[in-house]
């Protein structure tokens, strides 16, 4: 959870929640065989409920999952979904069960309209981390503007390492 009093996870084809400091396992809701969760703010979890599924959101206390995304191709998939700082949105992957698939996609939805946009053209996961200092760095390899809208690569991605003396690019 985002305030860190609970963990979620699958398990018996459900999703499930137990406190942090431990104690009783609760369920949320069905999942056959999850392929990732996100727990937002307000209490909403954004999962993958099935391998070829869309996603679906759920309040963490519980109760019946409603449909946030629907695969619209046989062997289809919306899976590994990350909220992002604003809680309004969720990054997920988008492809097929191919993983060299060329047309699988980085994705983000909005909860409120349920609008897709297409982040990045990637056989991978979409993640968040925030910038550093509060500035955006002029070698960040993609920026999206709070609005949701172009993505622009700006440089080749890069890998930043933190060593004893210094950071460095790989």
């Amino acid at each position: 959870s985002p305030d860190s009093q609970y963990l979620g996870f699958f398990a018996d084809r459900k999703l499930k929640k137990v406190p942090a400091s431990g104690g009783a396992v609760q369920t949320i809701c069905d999942a056959a065989d999850g392929r990732g969760a996100s727990w937002g703010p307000n209490d909403i979890l954004v999962f993958a409920p099935s391998p070829f599924s869309g996603l679906s959101r759920v309040s963490a206390a519980g109760g019946s999952p409603t449909a946030l995304t629907e695969v619209r191709e046989r062997g289809g998939t919306h899976r590994l979904p990350f909220f992002l700082p604003d809680g309004r949105h969720v990054l997920f992957l988008s492809g097929t069960a191919k993983s060299i698939d060329k047309g699988n996609t980085i994705c983000a939805v909005d909860l409120e309209t349920k609008k897709i946009s297409i982040v990045a053209h990637e056989n991978s996961e979409g993640l968040y981390a925030p910038v550093v200092g509060g500035a955006r760095d002029p070698s960040t390899a993609a920026n999206r503007d709070a609005q949701m809208g172009t993505l622009s690569i700006e440089r080749e991605p890069r890998v930043e390492v933190e060593t004893e003396d210094g950071l460095r690019s790989l």
